[in-house]
């Protein structure tokens, strides 16, 4: 699943939420923009090392004609190989877990994980 962190799919998927208490368990890294004393000042850090934050400087936000225009712009750009794909009708829940069998899902373990955390 796109929300798990499976290195060997190369993608990574971002949460945005108003209270860190909604991010899904899975989040390994939460980016903190809200700081209630200074409006450009953020953090970032590792879940289970809360206590070890790095602190950032935010960019200045970009005003949001410059931001149509940069996307009227990366609309015109064509992906060779994107036309070469299909995309599949359906898929199976087991295609999307890239197994063909239930017991190779490790439901068990999976379960005990997401206790744990």
């Amino acid at each position: 699943m796109l929300s798990e962190n499976d290195p060997a799919m190369g993608i990574s998927t971002i949460f945005l939420y108003d209270e860190q208490y909604y991010l899904p368990n899975f989040c390994q890294y939460i980016v903190n923009v809200d700081d209630p004393y200074d409006d450009r000042t953020a953090t970032a850090f590792y879940k289970y090392r809360a206590d070890e934050k790095m602190w950032f400087t935010m960019d200045q936000p970009i005003p949001q004609r410059k931001f149509d225009a940069f996307c009227r712009q990366m609309s015109a750009i064509e992906v060779e190989d994107a036309v070469k794909g299909q995309i599949p009708v359906s898929l199976t829940f087991l295609q999307c877990m890239d197994t063909n069998k239930v017991r190779d899902l490790n439901v068990l373990e999976r379960w005990k994980r997401m206790i744990a955390l």
